[in-house]
């Protein structure tokens, strides 16, 4: 996808959050087709009258979208955890048509990690190279359908969840169609390949809710930011009344963020679901007051520290979080 498809992308997500700053009650108002198709047609109308600095462009951008095929290799090592010299072996034209094809499924499934795809086809063509792949949690990806305007599932629900934990407006977050979820966390891909999935995560909630159409741009006073800083500053008073290190931290403000984290423990990173389905909400808090602990000493770590915790208390339950 060129670099004008994806600020067309952008754009129109952009056009999602100032809705929604507004307190739009559907997002899937935000632009009719008509009007998305006359923003594009005027884009092609301006492109064409450029005459040869066109042409110079489209040349620029096949150039910039040509394969980083030693980029490619380091991170089958790095992401995908094959063996070194199986990379290396790996053919140019090797490399072209298993990412041809991971570029095929994001599109039919709405997975924005066309990486994951590229390591999954590689494990599956050889078996035994890669210490990670396959995962039980990317073939299920394959069976899935992209996400269509006006949809509102629970394919997002872990994905939500994490947005609102890190101080997005959580009404919002829950009300916006899987769509331009889907969307965002597609966009976020395209502007980084190398990044986890925590990452691409926070990247698309910057995007849909922060109006912050650039990894690198800072944050619009005018955009939900106040909002943000406003929740941040009341949460921490808050807990600044609190004991330092309460006895047990919970989760989730409902239900429905026990069961996102139980789903995305199998989807995601590799927990058993006969061994999910056995744990408690109570265990995922001690997990979660542990792994808020260990952060809060040592200043590093991330969700999956929360994983790292449940592995230990139920050893062997995940190929990712072993418990040793």
């Amino acid at each position: 996808m060129t670099y004008k498809k994806i600020l067309a992308s952008l754009a129109l997500i952009a056009v999602l959050s100032a809705c929604n700053n507004k307190e739009a009650k559907n997002v899937q108002n935000v632009a009719n087709d008509e009007e998305i198709s006359q923003a594009l047609e005027d884009n092609n109308t301006e492109t064409t009258s450029e005459g040869g600095k066109d042409k110079d462009t489209s040349l620029a951008e096949k150039e910039s979208e040509t394969t980083d095929y030693d980029k490619w290799r380091d991170m089958i090592v790095e992401f995908g955890e094959f063996d070194q010299d199986f990379a290396d072996e790996l053919s140019d034209d090797e490399i072209d048509t298993v990412v041809e094809k991971a570029k095929e499924l994001s599109e039919e499934t709405g997975y924005w990690d066309q990486k994951d795809f590229v390591f999954q086809e590689l494990a599956i063509e050889n078996p035994y190279q890669s210490s990670k792949f396959p995962l039980d949690s990317i073939s299920a990806k394959y069976n899935q359908e992209a996400a269509e305007e006006g949809e509102l599932t629970d394919r997002f629900n872990y994905e939500r969840t994490l947005m609102g934990t890190w101080g997005y407006p959580v009404d919002k977050v829950w009300a916006t169609d899987d769509y331009y979820i889907q969307e965002a966390l597609k966009i976020a891909y395209m502007e980084n390949e190398e990044l986890y999935f925590d990452d691409y995560v926070k990247r698309a909630a910057d995007i849909l809710f922060l109006n912050k159409l650039s990894p690198d741009e800072e944050i619009d006073e005018n955009t939900d930011a106040e909002n943000l800083e406003n929740t941040s500053d009341s949460s921490q008073e808050e807990e600044e009344k609190k004991p330092k290190k309460p006895t047990m931290r919970r989760f989730g403000s409902s239900q429905t963020d026990y069961d996102a984290i139980k789903s995305a423990m199998v989807q995601y990173y590799e927990f058993s679901p006969s061994v999910v389905n056995q744990m408690t909400n109570e265990d995922i808090d001690k997990a979660y007051t542990r792994a808020m602990d260990r952060l809060e000493e040592t200043g590093f770590g991330d969700i999956g520290l929360i994983f790292d915790e449940l592995g230990k208390m139920y050893p062997g339950a995940s190929t990712m979080y072993t418990g040793e």
